[in-house]
């Protein structure tokens, strides 16, 4: 049992109240905009990634990662109910079955131009289903350089790995491996990490990359590493999310992190997070 002295109890109490009331204010301090220019839906799968980019009035989508196996279902609601009937581009960042589980699915259910997926192999039982099922697809894209591409009113920037001689991590280290997507629309910008670790953070802080960024999907479900601060004192986002579990919650150094630097975090466990952006303003509603 932990023995807490009455300071720091309160201490605790208070930082936790404060980081609960941060998360709180985007839900109750605006009201989305109308005709927002663009629109981001991170959807609540447990500890897993699955993030709808789309424009109003638009029937295709971005896909950035598609969850486990059962939530390829889900995603395919989703898309259904926001009147979407085309993903233009599916970005799987990496091999891990939270990330690419529901391909599958995905590919059989719904009409995907475009696959664009890491220049390595996977290594894991769940690769196989994900493989056979994407070596189906007319349009794949496997990335090795930086490469930018238009999706409508989006440019995403993708960024592959840059450890090609494994001098920083080893060749079936999935997560440093993930790809990196800067999402620009209307002069705002997304940064889609994946699951990067501390090593992989460094070499990007090391690149010529502008990581600079209005909001972020935090690397690896919110686990801590020392490169964090770096990594957020470079980006200088005003808007975070963090996809997570009750069962597998954000790391409390990550979410004091972030509210020391007065960046208002949202977490996938208390819902889905619709994230609407007009202009210079980005608007964040749970449900």
């Amino acid at each position: 049992m932990h023995n807490l002295s009455f300071p720091n109890l309160i201490s605790r109490l208070v930082f936790l109240f404060t980081a609960f009331s941060l998360i709180l204010s985007g839900c109750v301090s605006h009201t989305p905009p109308a005709d927002p220019d663009f629109q981001i839906r991170v959807l609540k799968i447990g500890k897993a990634d699955a993030s709808l980019l789309y424009t109003e009035g638009s029937s295709q989508a971005v896909l950035i990662d598609a969850g486990e196996e059962e939530d390829g279902k889900e995603i395919a609601e989703n898309l259904e109910e926001l009147g979407i009937t085309e993903i233009s581009h599916l970005v799987v960042t990496h091999y891990d079955k939270d990330h690419m589980g529901g391909v599958p699915y995905i590919l059989e259910h719904c009409s995907v131009k475009q696959i664009i997926q890491p220049d390595y192999p996977g290594h894991s039982k769940h690769y196989e289903p994900y493989q056979e099922a994407v070596s189906a697809h007319g349009d794949v894209l496997s990335v090795s350089e930086p490469l930018t591409i238009t999706a409508g009113a989006l440019t995403l920037e993708i960024y592959p790995e840059n450890d090609p001689q494994n001098q920083f991590f080893e060749a079936d280290d999935d997560n440093n491996r993930s790809l990196v997507t800067m999402v620009s629309c209307q002069g705002q910008r997304f940064l889609f990490t994946g699951d990067i670790k501390e090593e992989r953070i460094r070499l990007l802080l090391q690149s010529d990359v502008t990581l600079s960024c209005d909001w972020i999907k935090m690397p690896h479900h919110g686990s801590w590493n020392e490169a964090l601060p770096e990594l957020l004192e470079a980006a200088s986002p005003r808007f975070a999310v963090i996809c997570c579990s009750d069962k597998n919650p954000a790391d409390p150094e990550t979410l004091e992190l972030l509210e020391e630097m007065g960046i208002s975090c949202w977490l996938t466990s208390d819902g889905d997070v619709t994230f609407f952006c007009s202009g210079e303003d980005i608007y964040g509603l749970q449900r």
